[in-house]
C-alpha cells in the first residue's frame, strides 16, 4: 500500500479527515452549544444542515460523470473541509454556522467519494478488500 504514491497519499488524505470529521461531530453539540448564539432554539437544524450540504454534495459529485478532474480536486476539498470545521467555532450567528455546517457536509461527502473511488479504481483486485480495511 506504501510502495504505491498515489495509494498512500490517498490513504493519508482520508485518514486525518475522517479522524477529525468524526471528532468533530461527536463534539458538535458542545462546540454549538458553547459558539453558537441561540443555539438551544436551532438545535435540531445543526445536524440537519450538515445532512442536507452532503445529499447535495453526493448528487453533485454524481453530475461531474468519469470526468478527470476528479482527482485534482482531491487535496483542495481536503483543505476546504478541514477549514469549514475551524470556521464553524467562530461563526457567530446561527444563519452562518448552518450555512458553514452546509458547506462542510457537501465538501465531506464529495471527499469521501472522491478518495474510496480512486482507491477502487487504482488498488488490484487481490489487494483491494485489505486495502480498504484500513
Amino acid at each position: 500500500m506504501w510502495s504505491t504514491p498515489l495509494v498512500g497519499g490517498l490513504m493519508l488524505v482520508s485518514l486525518f479527515p475522517g479522524f477529525l470529521d468524526r471528532l468533530f461531530v461527536m463534539f458538535l453539540p458542545l462546540l454549538t452549544h458553547n459558539t453558537t448564539p441561540m443555539a438551544e432554539s436551532g438545535g435540531d437544524l445543526i445536524p440537519l444542515a450538515r445532512g442536507v450540504g452532503a445529499v447535495v454534495g453526493a448528487l453533485a459529485l454524481a453530475t461531474l460523470g468519469t470526468t478527470r478532474i476528479r482527482g485534482a480536486l482531491v487535496m483542495p476539498i481536503a483543505l476546504i473541509c478541514a477549514a469549514t470545521s475551524a470556521l464553524f467555532i467562530f461563526a457567530p450567528w446561527l444563519a452562518l454556522s448552518l450555512a458553514i455546517l452546509g458547506v462542510a457536509g457537501f465538501l465531506r461527502a464529495v471527499l469521501s467519494s472522491l478518495t474510496t473511488t480512486m482507491l477502487h479504481t487504482v488498488v488490484p483486485d487481490s489487494l483491494r478488500g485489505r486495502v480498504m480495511a484500513i
